[in-house]
């Protein structure tokens, strides 16, 4: 019986009865380079502003703060825009850890995207074959776009490891029951993850299958298909039943945040080309062997898997190009079809040319890569970048030396850990926005203490305030009656007028500035008893 009988039918996979490949230490390796990438990007300085992260992290400590578990709101009032299962997983990791460092916040992506490799691996060689399957890994692995995403305190990362798992569970699992409602599961969490987008993509992905496969009057198939949706439905619905009375989800969510995607305006209206140059150069140079992988796998007969995933890549992109709303971002569900074709690619690239050109393009590919790691290093200084040129001129020198030898698997892998030290390096170049992180944290040292102390209040501030306080056990409302001053952060000038009523006497302090481009304003107040006070408020 055929290991993916049922809906959809895996019909002649060439990985599906291949013998083990004798590169035994394609899984150590793959592994190392993983490790040598995370290591990369946990190093980096942090930003929590770069890709709107503070967004994510501020609905943890919502969690944290207020015990709001079914949805989340922001510091203004605003409901949270995505669904909670990102934020339930970090609340937890950090309940567990009693730790809201920045590395807990963003495991969740970490290891969502340690599983999203494996799930590629295993699909290649399904599919494909051993030697493909290990270049279309390494390919995601040391992908720029792949790298910055699965270090994100983001839903990205998560909802696209729930797709694929759910797409994995069909091509590589029989056909019983149990499938059908695990899958129906998974697409139920990725639903809670970030909304519609996944369940709909595998619907469609589904429907391609079925097609390519002749399995459109598979009724049982369908049937189990009907069984996973009910699933998914019954636990998308428990939520949005949940939250659909709440203050603001129907506007900001539905009609605001999901609307936005089909009637969009301003900056995120784009062309519908615009995401075919983002695509080739977030992770370049890996899109040019896809490109040359669908080539292949469309002119010969024996890569007709080939020619399926690149229908599979090309549907995922337009599936996303056709939508008004568009987010450089919103591409990762694209990339594992695309690295599929890639490791196509790659391993003809090994059998077809021979040792005097492999040897050729590994030194113009190591010199190359070298020479702009050089030039980065250079422009970007100190100690860390030295440590990136360094490891980057032993990768290139290694690939070298292992080309020669004729180990030009070995050889090529070095330079893809060559790319990983680029992105790497990449991630302390210092910009606004990680200039205005540094800032605001910088701001807000002198008073680490008394806020440790209990001493500070946040209201109405932007969520990396209360964050970088370490106030996730604190209680954020003022006490009755206190013998000693506290200190009020507010990202309103007029935060002060609300205590003319109350046992407190406002000050104005110097105003904490952390602006970025949207602007971060903190304004402090002295907060003393009135019994206490021998001074005007300052407060106009």
């Amino acid at each position: 019986m055929n290991p993916a009988d049922g809906l959809p039918l895996a019909v002649d996979c060439p990985g599906a009865n291949s013998r083990r490949t004798p590169q035994g230490n394609h899984l150590i390796l793959l592994a190392l380079l993983f490790a040598v990438m995370a290591t990369a990007r946990i190093a980096a300085p942090e930003n929590l502003f770069q890709g709107d992260q503070e967004k994510q992290v501020g609905y943890v400590m919502d969690i944290l703060h207020n015990g709001n578990w079914v949805t989340q709101y922001e510091v203004n009032g605003k409901i949270a825009t995505k669904p909670p299962f990102y934020n339930w997983c970090a609340a937890i990791l950090c309940r567990a850890t009693h730790s809201t460092r920045p590395g807990v916040m963003k495991l969740p992506g970490l290891v969502a995207g340690a599983g999203l490799m494996a799930l590629l691996y295993l699909l290649g060689r399904k599919l494909l074959d051993p030697q493909a399957a290990f270049w279309a890994t390494v390919a995601a692995i040391s992908s720029h776009h792949i790298m910055k995403l699965m270090w994100f305190a983001r839903t990205d990362m998560l909802m696209t490891f729930t797709l694929y798992a759910a797409i994995a569970l069909t091509v590589l699992v029989r056909a019983y029951w149990w499938r059908a409602a695990a899958i129906g599961a998974i697409l139920g969490v990725s639903f809670l993850t970030k909304g519609p987008v996944g369940p709909a993509l595998y619907a469609i992905w589904l429907l391609g299958w079925a097609i390519a496969n002749g399995r459109m009057r598979d009724r049982r198939g369908w049937l189990q298909v009907l069984a996973g949706t009910a699933i998914a439905a019954l636990i998308a619905g428990w939520w949005l039943w949940a939250v659909w009375d709440m203050p603001g989800f129907r506007n900001t969510v539905v009609e605001g945040e999901l609307g936005s995607r089909f009637q969009a305006s301003g900056q995120r209206a784009k062309p519908i080309w615009y995401y075919l140059p983002l695509i080739i150069g977030r992770i370049a140079p890996w899109s040019l062997l896809a490109i040359a992988g669908a080539k292949l796998g469309w002119a010969r007969e024996r890569e007709h898997w080939g020619r399926r995933i690149a229908w599979w890549a090309f549907v995922f992109l337009a599936f996303f190009s056709l939508l008004p709303a568009k987010r450089h971002d919103l591409l990762l569900p694209v990339y594992p079809p695309v690295m599929l074709l890639a490791g196509i690619g790659m391993r003809e690239l090994l059998r077809r040319l021979s040792p005097r050109w492999l040897g050729r393009a590994t030194r113009l590919a190591a010199v190359g890569l070298a020479t702009v790691v050089a030039i980065m290093a250079v422009k970007i200084g100190g100690a860390p970048a030295g440590i990136f040129a360094a490891a980057t001129v032993l990768a290139a020198v290694s690939a070298v030396a292992l080309s020669r030898r004729g180990q030009q698997e070995l050889g090529f892998l070095c330079l893809a850990a060559m790319l990983v030290f680029a992105v790497g390096l990449e991630s302390w170049k210092s910009d606004e926005e990680s200039t205005a992180y540094q800032h605001l944290h910088a701001a807000l040292l002198p008073i680490m203490d008394e806020a440790q102390a209990g001493r500070v209040v946040v209201m109405d501030a932007h969520p990396l305030v209360s964050y970088l306080l370490g106030l996730h056990t604190h209680d954020a409302h003022l006490p009755d009656a206190a013998q000693e001053q506290i200190l009020l952060l507010s990202g309103s000038p007029r935060a002060a007028a609300d205590f003319a009523e109350t046992a407190w006497t406002p000050i104005a302090e110097a105003q904490l500035s952390g602006k970025k481009d949207d602007g971060i304003d903190l304004y402090s107040y002295r907060l003393v008893p009135r019994q206490q006070e021998g001074t005007s408020t300052g407060v106009e």
